[in-house]
């Protein structure tokens, strides 16, 4: 299960990748964006072992998807000057969460026997960073620091 979702990952950062270069950057987050919402809504209420399959699939590919959107938009919002910084805390952010989640999601299951609300959790967080990238002006800061 494992070995596909890294394979679907990379098939969605190379064909996302390219649909972001042709609709833009911020719409191919969205995209990929919500499609994890919805694959992490599908795990929630999966039960045979062809839901997990489909869920790392599409899920794998939108998350995977959505890392080279995710890194050209910042690009094109902040400029390049900076964008070893910005990717650098987002980064930090990204390995926290990967840090913590499992085992809060673990202690989840102990209290309450059930993976629902750790998996809704995920789906909630993912929305919501949803939402907060629809509010991005595309407006591409100069390398002066000054907006066009």
């Amino acid at each position: 299960v494992f070995s596909l979702l890294g394979v679907t990952a990379v098939v969605g950062r190379v064909f996302m990748g390219t649909i972001s270069d042709k609709i833009g950057r911020k719409l191919t987050f969205i995209i990929c964006s919500l499609v994890e919402t919805g694959a992490m809504v599908w795990l929630i209420w999966a039960r045979d072992l062809w839901m997990l399959y489909l869920f790392v699939v599409v899920g794998g590919f939108a998350f995977g998807g959505s890392t080279p959107a995710m890194i050209a938009l910042v690009g094109d919002t902040f400029g390049l000057s900076n964008i070893g910084k910005i990717l650098g805390v987002l980064e930090l952010g990204f390995g926290v969460g990967a840090a913590i989640g499992p085992a809060l999601g673990g202690l989840i299951f102990d209290i309450r026997n059930s993976y629902f609300i750790a998996f809704s959790l995920v789906a909630v967080v993912v929305f919501v960073r949803t939402l907060l990238i629809t509010l991005i002006k595309q407006e591409r800061i100069l390398e002066s620091g000054q907006g066009r």
